[in-house]
């Protein structure tokens, strides 16, 4: 006998794009955590279904304002992160947290019973995720992967366009405290002795490395796993002035501080963007 389907959901977020707008694209791995089961679109609406029964607990719009911005690549929301207190104070909102980046580079923390924005995050559950990265248009710069959680920080990068300019926003690693939104950490990607050259208004190098697809951990090591891009302009290396350094790697962060511990590159000068 076939195995009958147990259930489905339609999220209705999905548009074919035009001249304009991007199309959506839909790449989400759910996660099936707290008995529930969450998952996001490419509007960047977040979902909490019963896993058993497929039906809606609740829905969160963050009322994406970049869904006009268009841009080269898609509407993506990999996925979203878990967190919970270890000592949860009875009766409190927030002691478990859905966390996840949007297109208007913003963090956003939810109650993960409820769906709704958690007050002592950042302002009114948001963070501002271009502070410090200076001039770029919204369809540049914005996070589509979900942050890593590990302890009581969410780590996250972002992806930037692809062969554009030598001068892309950086590719900088932040850590954010899941309790209040503060930033703990941030790992510039420029090779050791590197001096910087920050713009007025930035605090980050431009035209690294960047991180945009999924971390991982060992918490048993304190290691964050980072898995970079390509510096730009991706497709010709004269003018990156070494700034390649960490490219196509696979770089160990200490979790708590965001110091390397360790590096491998996989592709030297890469032309390819085998990242």
């Amino acid at each position: 006998g076939g195995r009958a389907l147990a259930w489905e959901h339609r999220s209705g977020d999905f548009f074919a794009g035009d001249a304009e707008r991007a199309p959506t694209n839909f790449q989400v791995t759910p996660l099936v955590v707290n008995d529930t089961l969450y998952y996001c679109t490419g509007f960047m609406r977040v979902f909490a279904l019963d896993p058993e029964t497929g039906a809606e607990r609740w829905v969160f719009d963050p009322e994406l304002k970049a869904r006009e911005s268009g841009g080269p690549y898609p509407l993506t929301c990999r996925g979203v992160a878990y967190w919970e207190a270890e000592d949860p104070v009875p009766g409190a909102a927030c002691q478990r947290r859905i966390l996840y980046g949007t297109k208007d580079s913003e963090l956003i923390a939810l109650d993960a019973d409820t769906g709704r924005p958690c007050a002592d995050f950042g302002e009114n559950g948001r963070v501002e995720l271009r502070e410090g990265i200076g001039e770029a248009p919204p369809w540049e710069y914005y996070p589509t992967s979900p942050p890593l959680v590990m302890g009581d920080l969410a780590i996250l990068g972002a992806l930037v366009a692809d062969q554009l300019r030598t001068d892309a926003p950086s590719g900088v690693v932040r850590a954010f405290d899941v309790r209040s939104g503060r930033r703990v950490w941030a790992w510039d990607p420029v090779p050791p002795g590197y001096a910087r050259r920050i713009r007025e208004g930035e605090r980050y190098q431009r035209g690294t490395p960047n991180v945009w697809s999924i971390l991982s951990g060992d918490e048993s090591r304190g290691l964050v796993f980072v898995p970079t891009g390509n510096a730009p302009p991706d497709a010709y290396a004269g003018e990156r002035h070494g700034l390649d350094h960490y490219s196509s790697s696979t770089v160990a962060l200490d979790a708590r501080t965001g110091e390397v511990a360790w590096s491998f590159q996989s592709v030297h000068r890469d032309v390819w963007d085998y990242d």
